[in-house]
């Protein structure tokens, strides 16, 4: 893929170059899915929360983990988590997961 998309652009690595290589993409992705920079988040409660239907409330001030090893690795999210497959990131294959199922940069992206 690299060689047939700079072949493109002069042999160039450019931002439009870059943004053409779709396969490489999902590799990056794939990696930082199964070796997450961080195995968790942590998050202060800005303002009082309560989970509607629920009698669940959080505090403001409450710190909240979110758990991105566990979610990356959720077989329920990414079957055969264990498994290196970049294909899981094709647009075909990611569009119906939910925008929150994959945390590289903590959203920071």
């Amino acid at each position: 893929e690299i060689d047939e998309v700079l072949a493109n652009y002069d042999n160039k690595i450019t931002y439009q170059a870059l943004q053409d290589m779709t396969y490489m993409d999902q590799v990056i992705n794939e990696t930082l899915r199964m070796y997450a920079s961080l195995p968790f988040l942590t998050r202060v409660c800005t303002e009082r929360y309560h989970f509607p239907g629920t009698d669940l409330v959080i505090e403001k001030g409450v710190r909240v983990n979110i758990p991105t090893y566990a979610i990356h690795h959720d077989p329920d999210i990414y079957p055969d988590p264990y498994k290196f497959d970049p294909d899981r990131f094709s647009e075909e294959n990611s569009k119906d997961r939910h925008h929150y199922a994959f945390l590289p940069f903590a959203k920071g992206e």
